[in-house]
């Protein structure tokens, strides 16, 4: 749940500092011009809550917002398991872990339906990391990949 007291103050400077850290950006190639795209569209939606949505309507604005970068940049080079350390991704999670704690994957990945493999392997945990699962062609479940890697080497078909 969005509480308003500090969240819109804390919102507000991170989109700041966002777009400071994004202005310096020159793009090399088209996939980074439409990252780069994505991103702008992202913190304008962002923004637009902070500022016009009312305390109510904040926490369901947001979790629409996320849904949306979601599905924008699923399977492109911009999606939250190929490039977490982008400042919007990290945002994202950010706004994701103050809305629901306990579950910050379900709003980033809306479709994510099995947050633990049959490893016991749980997405978000310490060892498990976005940057160390990828998703299922339908998006709803994650597949960790030194797992993977690790029964295709000692498997007997390699």
């Amino acid at each position: 749940m969005w509480t308003e007291n500090n969240n819109k103050e804390w919102l507000l400077g991170e989109l700041t500092r966002i777009r400071e850290q994004l202005y310096g950006v020159r793009p090399r190639n088209t996939v980074e011009s439409l990252s780069l795209f994505e991103s702008q569209i992202t913190l304008n939606e962002i923004s637009a809550c902070a500022l016009f949505a009312n305390s109510e309507e904040m926490s369901e604005k947001l979790e629409t917002i996320l849904a949306l970068h979601c599905e924008r940049v699923y399977n492109s080079s911009t999606c939250y398991t190929k490039e977490d350390h982008n400042p919007v991704n990290q945002l994202c999670f950010e706004i994701a872990k103050k809305l629901n704690p306990e579950n910050p994957y379900k709003l980033l990945i809306p479709k994510l339906q099995v947050i633990e493999d049959t490893y016991g392997n749980t997405i978000g945990s310490q060892s498990l990391g976005l940057n160390a699962v990828a998703l299922s062609d339908d998006a709803t479940r994650f597949i960790a990949i030194a797992d993977c890697l690790y029964l295709a080497a000692v498997s007997d078909d390699g």
